[in-house]
């Protein structure tokens, strides 16, 4: 085999060794809070291939649930402001969920769609973490 048919073939094996999953790293995260924050960033993420750093004598403790509330209470506003400049963006300032949907896919929009389903559901994933 010449070199260029061997390096071909080791990009191909080292694909296929990519796309088994096989590259996927675990993750130690300082808090709990963190730990959550990228589960719900990353939906395809296995809990159990991550953990929160053991509490030592130098480490920082884990919010408390209040601190947690108000955390994602600001995410929470700056996400119901992004929502509210694709209202905007797309002239439905003013119109409730539905009737954003119902325009999306009227007008064939599907990717913007998707976008704004994705942003509702994180938007009560926070409204949830709130209560």
């Amino acid at each position: 085999m010449d070199k260029v048919k061997i390096a071909g073939e080791l990009v191909r094996m080292a694909e296929m060794l990519l796309s088994d999953g096989m590259s996927r790293e675990s993750k130690e995260f300082s808090t709990e809070y963190a730990l959550n924050k990228y589960l719900r960033d990353h939906p395809g993420a296995n809990k159990s291939d991550h953990t929160v750093k053991k509490s030592g004598p130098k480490s920082q403790k884990a919010p408390s649930s209040d601190e947690t509330k108000l955390r994602a209470t600001r995410e929470m506003n700056t996400h119901n402001k992004a929502l509210g400049a694709f209202r905007v963006k797309h002239g439905l300032a003013g119109k409730s969920d539905d009737e954003v949907r119902q325009s999306l896919k009227k007008s064939g929009k599907k990717n913007e769609l998707a976008k704004f389903e994705q942003g509702l559901k994180k938007k009560n994933e926070l409204l949830r973490m709130t209560k």
